[in-house]
């Protein structure tokens, strides 16, 4: 039973996530959209499942918000954002078991496309770009970015 999920934002390498300085642990923050399902507070679901990161930023409800907000984690070794394996945890908060393959396939592709085309990110506090372009991860520790980068994807989930 295909289910629409919409990835909303993503905060990369907290260290209350698990980040360490082996591992960089961020979290995708996303939701599915159920039909016949009353709407929900997006801006307090969001900041219920992801605290004080999105303190200051305004993120525009979408218009079919039936919530609630999930989140999953992923975790990548420190330095190997471009090409390195990406774990991806399961979906916490979700009312619908999804098809694991499919959706750590979708979260990798969303985390990486926050990316530009060659890999590299750009440093961001309090949801404003800092001076000086871009970096490359390989070269450069990028913790608590909070990216905000709504995508809709449909993928296959499975009847609780």
């Amino acid at each position: 039973m295909p289910v629409e999920l919409t990835f909303e934002a993503c905060v990369q390498d907290a260290q209350e996530y698990g980040s360490d300085d082996v591992w960089m642990v961020s979290r995708l923050f996303f939701w599915i959209r159920r039909e016949g399902a009353v709407s929900r507070d997006f801006s307090a679901d969001l900041s219920r499942v992801g605290g004080d990161k999105f303190k200051g930023i305004r993120i525009s409800p979408p218009p079919d918000y039936t919530g609630p907000m999930a989140y999953a984690d992923l975790r990548q070794r420190v330095g190997e954002f471009e090409i390195g394996p990406i774990e991806v945890g399961p979906p916490m908060g979700t009312p619908m078991p999804l098809e694991e393959a499919e959706f750590d396939e979708r979260s990798v592709a969303y985390f990486r496309g926050l990316a530009t085309e060659s890999g590299m990110m750009m440093r961001v506090e309090d949801g404003r770009p800092l001076r000086g372009g871009t970096r490359p991860t390989a070269h450069i520790r990028l913790s608590n970015n909070v990216f905000v980068k709504r995508r809709t994807v449909t993928i296959e989930g499975h009847p609780e």
